[in-house]
C-alpha cells in the first residue's frame, strides 16, 4: 500500500488522517490534508487524535489489522511507516518531568528524537562487563564511548 500525501504541502499522512477536495487561491482544486484545509478556512490546525491505552483501535482500510500508533504519545504513525522504532525507557533515563512507566515502547520519530539521546547518555555510563553505571574499573569498557553521537547508534542498542 502506497503512502498518501497531501497535494498541497506534500506531507505523508498519518494512518488516521483524511484527504478531501479543497480550493486554494493560486493553486486550484486538489486533495488536501486536514491542516491545509484548516489554513484555508482560517480555523486552527486540528490536534492529532490520541488513542488512550485500552481503547478500541480503528482497523486499517483493506486490511484486517489495527492502525499502528506510538506507544508514548499515542498518535497514529505515518503511512510511510509500518511500525515505529522500539526503544526501552529505563528509570535512569527519566527526569522528574516524565510521567510514564519504564519499559519498552514502539515510538514515532518525534518521541524517538526525545528518547534516543537519553538512551545514548545511559549507554555511555553503562559498563559492558559488570552492568553498573559509572563503573571505574580500568579493565572494563562502556557500551558507547564518551565521544559517540546518537547518529551512529544501532537500533538494537535502543532496547
Amino acid at each position: 500500500m502506497r503512502a498518501r500525501t497531501c497535494g498541497k504541502c506534500k506531507r505523508v499522512l498519518r494512518y488516521d488522517e483524511t484527504l478531501s477536495s479543497c480550493f486554494f487561491e493560486g493553486w486550484g482544486n486538489g486533495q488536501a490534508c486536514e491542516a491545509c484545509r484548516a489554513e484555508v478556512t482560517g480555523l486552527p490546525t486540528p490536534e492529532p487524535i490520541r488513542y488512550p491505552p485500552g481503547c478500541d483501535m480503528p482497523l486499517l482500510p483493506d486490511r484486517d489489522s489495527h492502525i499502528p500508533i506510538c506507544g508514548l504519545c499515542r498518535v497514529a504513525l505515518l503511512e510511510s511507516m509500518q511500525k515505529g522504532t522500539p526503544c526501552r525507557v529505563r528509570v535512569e533515563m527519566m527526569g522528574p518531568e516524565d510521567d510514564l512507566e519504564p519499559g519498552a515502547y514502539v515510538m514515532c520519530p518525534e518521541c524517538l528524537g526525545k528518547w534516543k539521546p537519553r538512551a545514548g547518555a545511559y549507554l555511555k555510563r553503562l559498563c559492558q562487563e559488570c552492568g553498573e553505571l559509572d563503573c571505574e574499573r580500568p579493565s572494563h569498557a562502556r557500551f558507547l564511548p564518551a565521544e559517540a553521537t546518537g547518529r551512529g547508534m544501532p537500533r538494537n542498542m535502543l532496547l
